[in-house]
């Protein structure tokens, strides 16, 4: 409900777009008051996650909602998915573990604001658009988020903002909201974090357009609100309890049988193309069953993956990771000789810094919690990242799946990202068990 008397239509609210403005993030940030007492976060143990994951985690040990503001190159994804953590956070003040975060990527600049986090990465931060200029009407509203995007563009000219729905995510909560005079977007989305209890992400477009006045702005520019991530994120939440990977992880439980995956990824993040095929697991003993799944498909070879049996633990090569090259280099790299006594993201971690030779390839190991299978290890000198894998398989007893991700190699933007890494996420198969 909008009581700034005026009447808008439904066509309009489609399609307004935001005007352009000049006004800096570093301006928006500093007006913004900090927290009357520090917030505090616990010690966060992080092998190999994106940036992204690790600013959700700090704030939701810390009490505070996460405001992230960030762009969305064209051919890549959004800038701060490609920074890399890998990094022991001591327990302290939020405002340290920032500190810590922002030291070891160079990556995003953040403002603490009442209950807010407001990050803003430094790619976005290169493009002043109409979410920074303040010329905002004053107005009394009762809005959810999507009414609160039209009530802007009505009063805007140059750039597109739509609301993006994410599955599993909260519902659009109706606040009410007495905007100031000269207000920027950015003040009133976070205006509507603080009163609706909920943290948002922008990804702005990197296509840049000019209005009619010659007024800078980026086109197809998305806001999405989030709940907060109060506990370590092990698995994609979109995975598949049917999926192949979902039955070979059912599988080696029902068996007793470690089963290692190697996969390659679609979409650049931890899914696999086995998580992809639709398949229930048959109840037979292990070989049957994992022989059953591998040739139970649509694929044009009607084969998901080739398996061997090799010294206890059956070993899996989806066919789109033998199909692949690129990645492949990473299991084969030497690592020096030593010992190991952990859990597996904090073996990913180990095989990252033990490598023979430096190598741009890493295992992304998630966050460091504590518990999950553990081994013993004596490794010696020459081994490969494979082989030290597998027997953490032996010895444990527990299985992992593993997803090469890597930019397509069509993209010479995406191989020419001063912050893309190359390598693989590494995940414990028992979690994806249904």
């Amino acid at each position: 409900m909008y009581k700034s008397g005026r009447r808008w239509s439904t066509l309009f609210c489609l399609t307004a777009v935001l005007a352009a403005g000049t006004a800096g993030c570093g301006e928006e940030m500093a007006a913004s008051a900090e927290p009357a007492q520090p917030h505090v976060v616990p010690a966060l143990r992080f092998a190999g996650v994106n940036l992204i994951y690790a600013l959700r985690r700090v704030a939701a040990e810390a009490k505070l909602l996460l405001a992230l503001d960030e762009l969305q190159p064209r051919n890549l994804g959004p800038d701060l998915d490609r920074f890399r953590v890998d990094l022991d956070l001591p327990a302290g003040p939020v405002r340290e573990a920032l500190g810590e975060l922002k030291q070891q990527t160079g990556a995003f600049d953040f403002r603490l604001s009442d209950d807010v986090i407001y990050v803003r990465s430094q790619l976005s931060l290169q493009q002043t658009t109409g979410f920074d200029v303040k010329d905002l009407p004053a107005a009394e509203l009762k809005v959810n988020i999507e009414e609160l995007v039209k009530w802007i563009m009505m009063h805007r000219r140059s750039s597109y903002l739509k609301v993006k729905r994410v599955r599993g995510e909260p519902i659009f909560r109706v606040v009410e909201l007495n905007v100031p005079e000269k207000s920027s977007v950015l003040h009133l989305l976070l205006m509507y974090s603080n009163k609706a209890n909920r943290g948002w992400r922008i990804r702005r477009a990197g296509q840049v357009t000019h209005d009619a006045q010659g007024r800078l702005g980026i086109i197809a520019n998305t806001v999405a609100l989030w709940g907060p991530l109060g506990e370590p994120n092990k698995l994609p939440r979109s995975r598949m309890d049917d999926s192949i990977v979902a039955a070979l992880a059912s599988v080696s439980q029902r068996t007793k049988t470690p089963i290692c995956i190697t996969d390659a990824s679609p979409l650049g993040n931890f899914r696999g193309w086995l998580d992809y095929g639709r398949k229930t697991d048959p109840q037979m003993d292990v070989r049957e069953s994992v022989g059953t799944l591998a040739w139970a498909g649509v694929t044009a070879s009607g084969d998901h993956f080739a398996w061997e049996t090799l010294d206890g633990i059956i070993r899996v090569n989806s066919q789109f990771y033998t199909r692949l090259l690129p990645g492949q280099d990473l299991l084969n790299d030497a690592v020096k000789g030593g010992r190991f006594d952990g859990t597996l993201p904090e073996l990913a971690r180990w095989l990252n810094q033990n490598r023979a030779e430096p190598s741009p390839n890493v295992l992304m190991g998630g966050e460091i919690t504590g518990d999950g299978p553990t081994a013993r290890l004596q490794i010696a000198d020459g081994s490969t990242v494979e082989s030290v894998l597998l027997d953490f398989a032996r010895a444990s007893g527990a299985g992992w799946n593993l997803v090469i991700v890597e930019p397509d190699p069509d993209e010479a933007s995406a191989q020419s990202h001063p912050n893309a890494w190359f390598g693989a996420f590494l995940t414990s198969l028992a979690l994806w068990s249904p």
